[in-house]
């Protein structure tokens, strides 16, 4: 179990040096569903969250010239819906199931591991997309991804490749409500960045989920780099002054205002590490 903790502090201190903020969106983006946004992710579980996010990006990172998928069919090993998606082998299946169930993506047919006298074979999914003309966030009227023009934004590749395969849900769901809104298209201008700053408020709504798991996602993506904090809340016995802190989206190059608690966790993850290190190695005694 410690070693397990010390590991976990490991992967925790080497991933907040390694994240520098989202890069802008003009290159190595997807250009994604923004029903992934409003119905995959408020309403989902983390491992189909991590299932959908994986098959998308896996879909539309190749795309012609008309904006197409080049390989609409998709196949994927249990084993690389572990290593690449995050997704534990024992919530592989339940991912599965309930995609499907609520007509995110559908199985051409099932993968089948290796028996004797047949050799394994990898399952083939594509993701559903729906021809209504009707843009729908409803997760009980969904009928698979809206396929007609509009309804999509592209995403820095940074959401799906660091992010969602390896934090929490509370932590996709905030950092994908407020990268939902941040990235706006504009007929002249095209896709670009606007400052969005959400309260905790504006988020428990936004991702449908409580305030004390909202706020516990806010905290693990400040301390992460992916967010950064606009404003203090303040706290008056006069309503009218009362003000709530606000959070927006860490671009690239951009010093987060919580700057100083992502070096003290850094500070106090290389103790616990250094401590560790001590305590493991070996004490020779003089003769």
């Amino acid at each position: 179990m410690r070693n397990s903790a010390e590991q976990r502090d490991r992967e925790k201190l080497k991933s907040a040096e390694a994240f520098q903020g989202f890069p802008a969106p003009t290159s190595n983006t997807l250009n994604t569903p923004n029903q992934f946004f409003d119905v995959v992710l408020p309403y989902s579980s983390r491992g189909t969250v991590r299932l959908v996010a994986y098959l998308l990006r896996k879909t539309l990172g190749w795309c012609d010239s008309e904006g197409n998928p080049v390989d609409a069919e998709v196949y994927a090993t249990w084993k690389e819906l572990e290593q690449k998606a995050g997704i534990g082998h024992s919530a592989i299946k339940a991912a599965i199931e309930e995609a499907i169930e609520k007509r995110f993506i559908e199985c051409l047919h099932m993968g089948a591991a290796h028996s004797p006298g047949q050799a394994a074979f990898s399952a083939l999914y594509r993701i559903r997309w729906d021809d209504a003309d009707e843009y729908i966030t409803d997760p009980e009227r969904f009928d698979g991804f809206f396929s007609g023009n509009g309804n999509l934004t592209f995403i820095p590749n940074a959401f799906f490749d660091q992010l969602v395969p390896r934090e929490k849900l509370s932590v996709i769901r905030v950092v994908g409500a407020i990268i939902r809104n941040t990235i706006c298209w504009e007929l002249k201008r095209g896709h670009r960045r606007q400052r969005v700053s959400m309260s905790l408020t504006e988020l428990e709504r936004r991702t449908k989920q409580h305030r004390e798991t909202v706020s516990i996602g806010v905290k693990e993506a400040l301390k992460s780099g992916y967010i950064k904090r606009d404003s203090e809340g303040v706290f008056h016995s006069d309503t009218a002054e009362q003000k709530a802190a606000t959070y927006s989206l860490r671009w690239e190059g951009e010093a987060g205002s919580d700057e100083p608690v992502l070096n003290l966790e850094r500070r106090d993850l290389e103790a616990s590490l250094r401590k560790s290190d001590q305590e493991n190695t070996p004490k020779i005694r003089p003769v």
